[in-house]
């Protein structure tokens, strides 16, 4: 966790694939080309815990394969890896730095190189609040969280004992499921495989009151739900994202 100023009005971007879909050199190659046509692309990243220059970043991803990796810039944070349990592939984008991005040519690129799932952009701090359980994440910020539905760690000794809290009913909770992650975004990608993997239809989405846009990006959907990313599960937004996941993930279980 970044310090609160790093985080405030700050995005974050994640992007699911089905497991092994990509070597962890085939994505650089992808997200590098976007970022050198975003005009970012750095002269060298920190990559196995120092800085290498970024030629030698590809060469290592092209020689040795790793299964995981983790980048960092001037501008982002990147991790990608496979959590096995979920037989899915995810790729997670931290910015460092406030920008408004577009990842329709990213998207294009990954939805016609290989198979894709789905992405969306948030923003982080609201993602990272909806989303914390534990108390000490309140307290190291100075946050109360009276009040707050609390439940126990673990049904196993002695975590029995130690209460958390309770996100699970939260509008912006992300939770990993087995083939997908079921979580909502303004703006949101699917490929064909979402459809199958959620038990959710399109033609459902297309009949939402909310939805602002269709778009075709290479093999990829893109729609719009909402003008801007999603920052309180209050008013309208809290309205969005409610009917928004009952309609993507109809079979998801809490």
């Amino acid at each position: 966790m970044t310090e609160s100023l790093e985080i405030d009005k700050l995005t974050a971007f994640h992007a699911i694939f089905p497991a092994d879909t990509y070597a962890t050199f085939e994505m650089w190659s992808l997200f590098s080309e976007w970022l050198r046509e975003e005009h970012i692309l750095e002269e060298s990243y920190a990559i196995v815990g120092k800085k290498s220059p970024t030629e030698k970043v590809d060469r290592l991803l092209s020689t040795r394969h790793p299964s995981h990796v983790n980048i960092k810039g001037q501008w982002f944070k990147l991790s990608y890896g496979t959590p096995r349990r979920y037989d899915h592939d995810l790729l997670r984008l931290q910015w460092c730095k406030s920008r408004d991005n577009n990842y329709d040519s990213l998207i294009k690129a990954f939805s016609e190189a290989m198979p894709f799932l789905m992405a969306w952009e948030f923003d982080y701090e609201y993602n990272f609040w909806q989303n914390a359980h534990d108390p000490i994440q309140y307290e190291s910020f100075g946050r109360s969280y009276e009040g707050l539905p609390m439940v126990t760690r673990s049904t196993t000794p002695p975590f029995d004992k130690d209460l958390v809290i309770d996100t699970s009913h939260n509008l912006g909770r992300r939770l990993l499921r087995k083939g997908y992650v079921e979580a909502v975004g303004a703006t949101m990608y699917f490929g064909d495989a979402f459809w199958t993997r959620t038990g959710s239809k399109k033609e459902e989405i297309r009949a939402l009151t909310f939805l602002q846009d269709e778009c075709e990006i290479g093999r990829a959907t893109r729609f719009t739900f909402h003008k801007k990313n999603f920052t309180t599960d209050q008013g309208k937004e809290g309205i969005v994202q409610r009917i928004l996941r009952s309609t993507l993930y109809p079979n998801a279980q809490q």
